[in-house]
């Protein structure tokens, strides 16, 4: 007959390992852990493809639900983390979870004295050498008992029909939590010092259980609604900590993360000034040198007197984090012009695995924070019992759900750096079209003679470049110019508008049909070719050639000048 923990026994497990001093991440460290073992290999690919990842996954953190499905598919929450039910969403994952990959799950400079991932494809993640002189302190907190090792064993446990682990000579229900405790070591191929450095191998536990009879089995397996804590409605109904700390109410709607994509000068900057318009914002602009440092902080010298002192300066994303951290009803927005002209992973670096948002908006994993910048949130955060209630301590990042990233991105700039698909699909995209309704408030002027409609021209012109290139990338916005007075000059034209035709589409276009840069000369009956060094040749009585070219060229594209 088949033998399963009642929920009884997990409730009382999950929580002495829920009120542990271990940390969410304890709960990584054992995946790779099983994961290792499954394997009988020394590294292991961390991603959904491989069923030894996916089966650890599934012992350690599967929701389980015989009949009674509402608690885990009606909030999307497939998996939970039992030493990380004090965070905004009582440890719940999605099912998403499990194919976040190594960068994401394992990543960062806070795992690297203990682990460490090739570059290979996929990419394997292993123990590093000595990895358990700093497990302690990285995966326990300073207070607090560390979880139990038989509690642990029940939780592993909870729901597999141990018929042949529990002997029939067994008395009471001890005897079955010593036999799961054993079956639970040799499973993890953990060593005599990793389990003491990490559990509790007294018999604290072992005595709270002591009192339960063999009745604590029993022949189905247990509803997980009745020993898992619930899924939070809202934020303002989840109770955060032992204090039961009231959390702040955050302004916030989605989408969190946006990239208004478009043609140059389509006015993406604009659109992203009026969405944010009701923020606070924080705008920087990313190149080809930005950095890590230069986003989030970096250690700086001071000079005073005769001493020279450092401390860590807060750069653009550190600003907008904090400041939204300690005013919770306002909406802050992190601007970023030009995304794709930096190396966002390299920018970004382990933050990247906080744009995973859950439904009420905070970063669905938390991310710990190297120290100089710990002591920073130490200093600047005021609120401190509401953030380490839905953080899980002040050393940890999560994107709070009134804090916006909107950034813009051309789609005709040659990146220096790819954005790889991963990093796309965290952000929402919004297509920002050209307006020729708006491009028509600009007139083109060369002269008293030969004045045109800015928005006559890039359509005309559009629809060439689109015809050449076969995209729609590099056509002309509306706000390509932006002169004041809306009056586009000669010499703007010629500078701003004419250089990028020339330089980005059609300097090397060498056949007349399709290459626009083409005149009909007073002195020849053919059109010829000409280059964008031309308009700035004189005759050899000093007359500009610009203004002999250029009407010529209008006519070429079909456009009659106006009258001003």
């Amino acid at each position: 007959m088949p033998k399963f923990l009642s929920a009884k026994v997990i409730e009382k497990a999950v929580k002495n390992l829920s009120e542990s001093a271990a940390r969410g991440r304890f709960f990584e460290f054992l995946i790779l852990k099983r994961a290792l073992e499954i394997s009988e290999s020394n590294s292991v690919v961390f991603a959904e493809g491989n069923p030894a990842y996916k089966q650890a996954i599934n012992e350690l953190g599967l929701v389980t639900v015989e009949d009674e499905t509402k608690s885990a598919e009606s909030s999307s929450r497939n998996y939970i983390n039992v030493f990380d039910t004090k965070d905004s969403t009582h440890g719940y994952r999605s099912k998403r979870f499990i194919s976040n990959g190594p960068n994401t799950t394992v990543g960062g400079t806070a795992w690297q004295p203990i682990v460490q991932i090739d570059q290979s494809r996929p990419r394997k993640v292993c123990l590093v050498e000595r990895y358990v002189d700093h497990i302690s302190k990285f995966l326990l907190l300073k207070n607090g008992d560390k979880p139990s090792f038989y509690a642990f064993a029940i939780w592993y446990y909870r729901h597999v029909d141990i018929e042949n682990l529990v002997d029939s000579n067994m008395l009471n229900f001890t005897e079955v939590v010593v036999s799961l405790a054993k079956h639970t070591d040799l499973s993890f191929g953990f060593t005599n010092e990793e389990k003491s450095v990490l559990f509790d191998v007294s018999n604290v536990f072992y005595d709270t259980v002591a009192s339960l009879d063999l009745s604590a089995l029993q022949n189905k397996i247990a509803i997980s609604n009745d020993y898992l804590p619930s899924i939070p409605e809202v934020l303002i109904d989840t109770k955060l900590d032992s204090d039961h700390v009231a959390p702040p109410v955050f302004s916030t709607s989605g989408p969190y993360q946006k990239v208004y994509f478009g043609a140059p000068g389509s006015g993406k900057s604009r659109r992203l000034s009026l969405d944010s318009k009701s923020m606070k914002v924080f705008r920087t602009t990313f190149h080809p040198d930005s950095e890590y440092a230069g986003f989030v902080g970096v250690y700086k010298p001071f000079v005073s007197g005769k001493d020279i002192t450092y401390a860590f300066v807060p750069q653009i994303f550190t600003k907008a984090y904090v400041y939204a951290w300690k005013h919770p009803r306002e909406l802050v927005c992190l601007a970023i012009d030009e995304i794709n002209r930096g190396n966002c992973a390299q920018i970004f670096g382990d933050l990247f695995q906080l744009l995973d948002r859950n439904e009420i908006g905070f970063s669905e994993y938390a991310l710990l924070a190297d120290a100089d910048l710990v002591a920073y949130l130490e200093e600047n955060i005021t609120n401190t019992a509401d953030y380490t209630a839905l953080t899980g301590g002040i050393d940890q990042l999560k994107l709070p759900p009134n804090l916006y990233l909107y950034a813009t991105m051309n789609t005709s700039d040659q990146s220096l750096f790819p954005m790889d698909s991963a990093f796309k699909r965290r952000w929402d995209w919004e297509y920002v079209p050209i307006d020729y309704t708006d491009a028509n408030q600009f007139t083109i002027v060369l002269s008293n003679d030969y004045t045109y409609k800015w928005g006559n021209f890039i359509e005309c012109v559009n629809r060439f470049i689109v015809e050449l290139t076969g995209s729609e990338d590099k056509q002309l916005g509306n706000r390509f110019v932006n002169p004041n007075d809306k009056v586009v000059t000669l010499s703007m034209f010629k500078s701003k508008v004419l250089y990028y035709l020339w330089s980005e589409i059609y300097k090397n276009e060498s056949d007349k049909a399709t290459n626009i840069f083409v005149y009909q000369p007073a002195d020849a009956p053919d059109i010829e070719l000409f280059s964008f060094s031309r308009l700035y040749e004189k005759r050899s009585d000093e007359t500009p050639l610009d203004l002999e070219i250029l009407p010529s060229f209008m006519r070429q594209l079909g456009l009659e000048p106006t009258r001003l």
